[in-house]
């Protein structure tokens, strides 16, 4: 999740309950706040509770702060500029699982079989697991090169590329197993750049 929204996950200090206390409030005080401004209207259905909650939050959020200037939407306006977006799709749960595929160039998910190109037959690959895809693409690097090569010949280069750029999990396997010339290495930086924050890279190397 911190990956996908670009965010770096910073543990409480030990022996600084502040730091939890600090968050824990903040969701209490609105909590209370709210749960008193609607607690004796009745709603028939989450959407019109979801609505009243919306409401009433934006109005907590206006009001001025009791010890300093401005209010929680002016600071928030103060620091806008120093966010970024949020990513366009939304972030999904996702679990993790080693398979190997077998000589029917097929991996078993949750008992259901899904087919993977018939070049990775006996490889082990990493499954990106969520609740609408699974994606992994497992490569030697020799062979990814060979590849590219082969796309720039043909006049698909940017096809290729961009076909990487989507896959989820690249799996690319024996790096480092013969130094690269400066056009090989050119070539997978251009795969890195198009994954860099949008997908998972692995490289794997016996070194």
């Amino acid at each position: 999740m911190a990956h996908h929204y670009d965010t770096a996950v910073i543990p409480a200090r030990i022996r600084a309950p502040k730091d939890k206390a600090t968050v824990e409030n903040s969701v209490g005080i609105i909590s209370t706040w709210i749960l008193a401004v609607i607690r004796n209207q009745q709603f028939l259905s989450l959407k019109e509770l979801n609505g009243a909650i919306k409401e009433n939050l934006e109005k907590f959020n206006h009001k001025p702060f009791q010890k300093k200037e401005g209010s929680r939407v002016s600071l928030f306006m103060e620091e806008k500029h120093f966010l970024m977006p949020l990513p366009k799709r939304e972030f999904e749960l996702a679990t993790w699982k080693i398979s190997t595929v077998q000589y029917n160039y097929h991996i078993s998910i949750d008992k259901q079989n899904y087919s993977v190109p018939y070049e990775y037959i006996k490889q082990k690959v990493d499954v990106r697991i969520t609740k609408s895809v699974y994606t992994v693409k497992y490569i030697r690097i020799p062979d990814l090169l060979s590849e590219l090569a082969i796309a720039r010949g043909e006049g698909t280069y940017r096809k290729v590329i961009k076909q990487y750029k989507t896959v989820k999990l690249l799996i690319l396997d024996e790096w480092l197993l013969f130094p690269l010339k400066e056009s090989e290495a050119r070539d997978l930086l251009e795969i890195v750049e198009a994954r860099y924050k949008k997908s998972s890279t692995i490289f794997c190397s016996q070194f």
